[in-house]
């Protein structure tokens, strides 16, 4: 997530395992718990003002466990639980944030698949498009203009695509064809769908907060 102001904390613990204090494997699980604490707030629109100051503290709060005690300050300091930043994933502008590509790639990434799809030639792509069409007003119905406002950048609506530029503002029912060939699962899944309105993105959104919340810890995990 390329915050600098993890830096003094993320350098107290790596001198730990140097140290013989702490593994690895705790190390991995306080950089897990530590990104988890920084994409929660920011999803569930919680300041990050004080983090250079609270990182620093926190390194006086990790002993005699330093997971146990880092996981202890996180909570102190607003660790959104899995209820609250699954609600706030669904609806929140993910597209507009500096993570978005970020977040995409994470939701890819954990689909399991063996073989997993090059995404460097991807690009974030906009299932219902910036511009409606004639077409895109009338699959959304009498309320398109407030779905489009409300839905249009969060998660539900978004995905990864190769081809962005060639599918721009075509129909559904176009671009579903073009998905059902992707190699990213999480585009080759929209092939399923027959139509795709507020209803679609909802139920993706649900879908895909459900699996974020598996991805970035909560401060039960």
């Amino acid at each position: 997530l390329e915050s600098s102001t993890t830096y003094p904390l993320l350098l107290n613990l790596m001198l730990k395992v140097h140290q013989g204090v702490m593994s690895t494997a705790q190390l991995a699980k306080a950089v897990e718990l530590l990104a988890s604490f920084i994409l929660r707030r920011f999803v569930c629109t919680d300041t990050s003002r004080p983090y250079g100051r609270w990182f620093v503290t926190a390194c006086q709060n990790l002993s005699p466990d330093p997971v146990t005690g880092l996981r202890a300050f996180l909570v102190s300091k607003g660790f959104p639980d899995d209820e609250r930043f699954k609600r706030y994933f669904r609806t929140t502008d993910i597209y507009s944030s500096r993570y978005n590509r970020s977040v995409l790639e994470a939701l890819e990434q954990a689909q399991g698949h063996r073989e997993s799809a090059s995404l460097s030639e991807a690009s974030i792509e906009h299932i219902m498009p910036q511009t409606l069409t004639e077409t895109w007003h009338s699959d959304l119905g009498e309320e398109s203009m407030l779905v489009h406002r409300e839905w249009l950048h969060t998660i539900g609506n978004l995905t990864l695509s190769a081809y962005n530029q060639e599918l721009y503002n075509r129909a559904f029912a176009e671009k579903k064809q073009r998905y059902a060939d992707s190699n990213i699962v999480i585009t080759r899944q929209l092939a399923a769908r027959d139509r795709w309105t507020e209803e679609e993105i909802k139920e993706r959104g649900a879908t895909l907060a459900n699996l974020a919340a598996t991805i970035w810890i909560g401060p039960g995990a």
